[in-house]
């Protein structure tokens, strides 16, 4: 994906007065991008607790996929996340990373 494209589909996630469901357009198209700057902007959204869950699901699929793809797992990021999120996280892990469930804790 162009860097304008990934920007653009940041610039949107992080915008407050974006509806949601251009934010949340933004979070699902970000899952297919390996850019650092993509995953800590998810990630920034991600541990907001008082956004909507269904927002704080598609920050938390889009973060289990980038993991997954780079082969990272970051068990401190996970523990931040908002229970949504996190719920999604391990959903994705447990289809497509089992291996990894252990180390998610109870968290």
């Amino acid at each position: 994906m162009e860097r304008e494209r990934i920007d653009l589909l940041i610039e949107t996630l992080l915008d407050p007065t974006a509806p949601w469901a251009d934010r949340d357009d933004a979070a699902i198209d970000l899952a297919e991008v390996d850019a650092p700057k993509a995953l800590d902007a998810l990630v920034s959204m991600a541990v907001q607790t008082e956004l909507p869950g269904y927002f704080l699901e598609s920050c938390g699929e889009a973060i289990a996929e980038m993991w997954i793809r780079l082969g990272i797992l970051d068990v401190q990021t996970f523990a931040l996340l908002a229970e949504s999120a996190r719920t999604q996280v391990r959903a994705i892990i447990a289809a497509k990373r089992p291996e990894w469930l252990p180390l998610l804790g109870t968290a």
